[in-house]
């Protein structure tokens, strides 16, 4: 009694919480030591599987990952559970080690010194071994589900027991056949499931016959059909995720500062009179503000910059719309730093709808060749000139365009320079002119900027619309919430990021790095580096002059180049990869896919599931990591 005393007094809330702190430690203290070594044993043995494989082509071994990840809660729920059944055990004195735990941990041990310093002769084959292990490890489920209906009391049969083994054990050898043959018979899940219900019927009819007459109670297996539909379910969303249908949700936009509070281009419309700023020499930024509505940017034949902004107000009453127009204006703050701010009255019910303010801003033409101009200007001379060589007519273009005063000037200049005088040289300490950018923060309405030299850079917020950018000499940053992104002739590097919406960007000259968590990425004629990445949807890139780094999680990757001007890094998740390359580049490839096939027709060597080969130098790498399936492809002309 002594000792069951002491038993007793052992605390079932350090017994819990020290199963949550280490699964395995609630049944040691609780003495039960073989238990508690084996779940510690084989929890650390799942977490050292998912740091390795993920370590090791994390996308090649998805699936492997993913059942590894739903053990992990499994262990703790059994830590916690069992480790309290434990505290309820009237046993006197611990429980006692047998052979077969020995075997067990000595097992466990062992796999983990092979996952935690694998032999060098091993190396080469585990990603094989460990893609190859998923379909016995779902087959070892589906015969432990059948060894259950073998337990319990004999008068009552759960219903559903040989069909959820039946189905683990399909899934499992499905996945195993196509590591094997390199196929993707397992997508046979997705037009082949209904025949779960005739399964389940004819368990029903077999029994109903069997035991027909006898006391036989018959209910439904809640547990092992549970345990089929989370292995089947994941299997077939991991291997076939790429192929489900969530295209929708690029188009599928919501507006979560709430629509109903922006008018729209309906009831009364007013066209503003046009407001004209000056444009200083020394200005430095533009900026430009609208809560709601379209942002037009553009250069023409102006000396000042020119605003022109319509007012809709949607309101049945004229006389009320004509006083919100009135006071719905643009606040103009002038100088070297200008900023046009457009201020909407509001109005409704509760006073917080904004009308609708559509903005063009039309700037001098001078904005749009004053980085030209300043780049392609000389510098001053500092040494002896060249003599002047007589020119034919025709061949001296300096003076088309001139007016007679200033072609007089520049002969003056020359002749002065011809009897050895130099033009004064401009003065080391004068001041430089600030590089102009400009700003642009758009709330619910579309943003078009074309045609300026903006040295200092353009930055563009955007909450919801369409961006269009054209034309830019200049930086480029974008930055939006919903809705779209083209960029097209941009010399500057290039900055895109949107939250939802695709991304479309041609003729960048400098860098570009275009991101959405919602949305494909069309790129085309890039010619500097490129970083590209997704979550859902697929990236094209065709002529990419430099680097390029390109990364989706639910889509395909398609690279179109005639040249290899850098590394390349392609990875997607669950999706196939299809690159058309030169065959004169300098690189060497390295490719894996987990489900799918590889096919190429370049000198390449290809197996079920690598790819491998060096062209020319080697100089590039290229490395390739997919789900589905890779191809690659010799570029060459358009048949």
């Amino acid at each position: 009694m002594g000792k069951l005393g002491i038993k007793r007094r052992k605390s079932r809330l350090l017994a819990v919480l020290l199963a949550f702190g280490l699964p395995g430690a609630g049944h040691m203290y609780a003495g039960q030591h073989p238990k508690g070594l084996l779940l510690i044993a084989s929890y650390l043995l799942d977490l050292t599987a998912i740091v390795r494989l993920a370590d090791s082509d994390g996308g090649r071994h998805l699936l492997m990952i993913v059942y590894l990840g739903i053990m992990l809660p499994v262990f703790y729920f059994i830590s916690v559970f069992d480790s309290l059944q434990s505290m309820e055990a009237e046993a006197e004195e611990s429980v006692a080690f047998g052979l077969a735990h020995g075997i067990l941990l000595a097992l466990a041990g062992f796999a983990l010194l092979l996952l935690v310093k694998p032999p060098e002769a091993l190396l080469p084959w585990m990603n094989e071994l460990a893609e190859l292990s998923v379909g016995p490890f779902i087959i070892i489920a589906a015969v432990w589900l059948l060894l259950q209906a073998r337990k319990g009391s004999v008068s009552m049969f759960k219903l559903g027991r040989f069909t959820a083994a039946a189905l683990v054990l399909m899934v499992g050898g499905l996945l195993l056949w196509d590591q094997i043959q390199g196929r993707n018979d397992i997508s046979l899940l997705g037009q082949w499931w209904p025949v779960i219900f005739i399964m389940l019927g004819f368990e029903v009819i077999v029994f109903s016959i069997r035991f027909k007459g006898a006391e036989k109670k018959l209910r439904l297996d809640v547990t092992g059909g549970a345990i089929a539909l989370v292995i089947t379910m994941t299997a077939y969303v991991v291997t076939q995720y790429a192929d489900i249908p969530f295209r929708w949700l690029d188009q599928f936009n919501v507006d979560l500062n709430g629509a109903a509070d922006y008018g729209e281009e309906k009831g009364f419309r007013y066209d503003k009179p046009v407001m004209k700023v000056p444009l200083e020499d020394d200005v430095s930024l533009i900026g430009i503000t609208n809560p709601n509505g379209h942002i037009t940017v553009r250069s023409g034949d102006v000396q000042e910059i020119e605003v022109q902004t319509t007012v809709w107000v949607d309101l049945p009453d004229k006389t009320e719309a004509d006083k919100v127009a009135e006071q719905s204006t643009v606040k103009i703050n002038p100088g070297a730093e200008v900023a046009l701010d457009a201020k909407g009255k509001d109005y409704g019910a509760n006073g917080s709808k904004k009308p609708r303010m559509n903005m063009i801003v039309t700037v001098p033409m001078s904005l749009s060749d004053r980085l030209h101009i300043e780049e392609t200007e000389e510098p001053p001379i500092e040494s002896e000139p060249p003599p002047l060589e007589a020119e034919s007519p025709g061949e001296d273009h300096r003076l088309d365009g001139l007016s007679a005063t200033e072609g007089n000037e520049l002969s003056e200049v020359t002749e002065d320079q011809a009897d050895g005088e130099l033009p004064a040289t401009p003065d080391p300490g004068e001041v430089e002119k600030p590089a102009l950018k400009m700003s642009i923060d758009a709330d619910n309405g579309s943003v078009e900027v074309a045609g300026l030299a903006l040295p200092g850079g353009l930055a563009i917020e955007s909450s919801s619309g369409l961006v269009t950018v054209s034309g830019i000499i200049g930086p480029v940053t974008v930055k939006g919430n919903i809705g779209e992104v083209r960029a097209s002739e941009i010399d500057g590097d290039a900055n895109v990021e949107m939250k939802n919406g695709a991304i479309a960007a041609a003729d960048i000259e400098g860098k570009l790095y275009a991101s959405t968590l919602n949305g494909s990425l069309d790129l085309k004629r890039i010619r500097d580096d490129i970083e590209a990445g997704t979550k859902n949807g697929k990236i094209k890139i065709e002529s990419a002059g430099a680097s390029v780094k390109a990364d989706t999680l639910n889509g395909g990757i398609e690279l179109i180049s005639d040249t290899v001007g850098g590394n390349w890094d392609l990875d997607s998740s669950v999706g196939e990869i299809r690159l058309t390359m030169p065959e004169d580049g300098d690189y060497t490839v390295y490719g894996s896919v987990t489900f799918g096939n590889i096919t190429t027709d370049l000198p390449l060597e290809a197996s079920k599931k690598t790819v491998r080969g060096t062209m020319g130098a080697g100089t590039y790498r290229v490395q390739i990591n997919a789900t589905n399936s890779i191809t690659i492809r010799r570029f060459g002309p358009v048949q």
